[in-house]
């Protein structure tokens, strides 16, 4: 079988605070670190379980250290993965570091895509996150979700959404910005033990009826201005802060998350 693995930083183990993840902050470097620990710990574990090939990809800007990563993966960039994705060669998809979907109660940085810009993000009339919009686009081309891990909120959240998978909970939150940690070796067995055991999970691709009505609903007007500006004539404004689209297929990433 064949892995995609994508990841965030968020949801990383030993990370415990906002000021942690800040790219010119003095713990940044140790931050990137920790993203490879909890990365090479999910690809040695798909390995166990049989993995054959294993991609990967940055999903967080500038917290990957390239020359940290296991041999056995192929890293591939953001522009690149997509076309991974659509090429019929990968089995099932892992999330490693992720975060609850912005609005989550007692979940460690909680957001959906832009925690300045977005407020919800609500396809068919359900509110989803990050791990859910993700499990979309590849549940499109076939591909299941069989792992996460990062925080307890997000975990809870993804079995809720994706069902029969498995999760590795590396940290819990006592608020918005702050969380208590497992220790880094116990995080890294989690993760480990989790990436192994998934790859026996069977569980369907994760779908939504078609057509879709994606509908995003931004802090301010003016983040809604852009959007309608530059969507043109894809978009429909609501109100002030809020815009929707329909889809009928699912052709692209940029698609669904209003990027194209």
């Amino acid at each position: 079988m064949n892995v995609f693995i994508m990841t965030d930083l968020e949801g990383v183990s030993g990370i415990d605070s906002m000021e942690k993840i800040q790219p010119e902050g003095a713990d940044f470097d140790w931050c990137r670190h920790r993203m490879m620990c909890d990365v090479n710990a999910a690809i040695e574990g798909a390995v166990r379980g049989g993995a054959r090939n294993i991609y990967t990809v940055e999903g967080h800007y500038n917290a990957f250290c390239p020359e940290e990563l296991d041999p056995r993966a192929t890293l591939v960039s953001l522009r690149e993965w997509e076309d991974v994705i659509r090429s019929g060669e990968v089995d099932v998809y892992m999330e490693v570091g992720a975060h609850a979907m912005a609005g989550t109660e007692k979940a460690f940085l909680d957001h959906t895509f832009s925690s300045l810009r977005w407020y919800n993000y609500i396809v068919n009339g359900k509110k989803l996150g990050e791990v859910e919009t993700n499990a979309l686009f590849v549940g499109a081309f076939g591909i299941p979700v069989v792992m996460v891990s990062g925080d307890a909120a997000v975990c809870r959240e993804a079995r809720t959404f994706l069902g029969n998978i498995e999760t590795a909970v590396v940290k819990t939150a006592t608020e918005r910005n702050r969380a208590v940690c497992l220790p880094p070796a116990e995080a890294v067995s989690a993760i480990r033990n989790a990436a192994e055991k998934a790859m026996s999970v069977k569980n369907k691709p994760f779908q939504m009826p078609f057509p879709l009505s994606l509908r995003l609903e931004l802090y301010r007007s003016d983040y809604c201005d852009e959007v309608t500006k530059r969507l043109s004539g894809k978009v429909e404004r609501v109100d002030a802060r809020c815009v929707e689209r329909m889809l009928d297929s699912i052709e692209s990433y940029g698609e669904i998350t209003f990027l194209e």
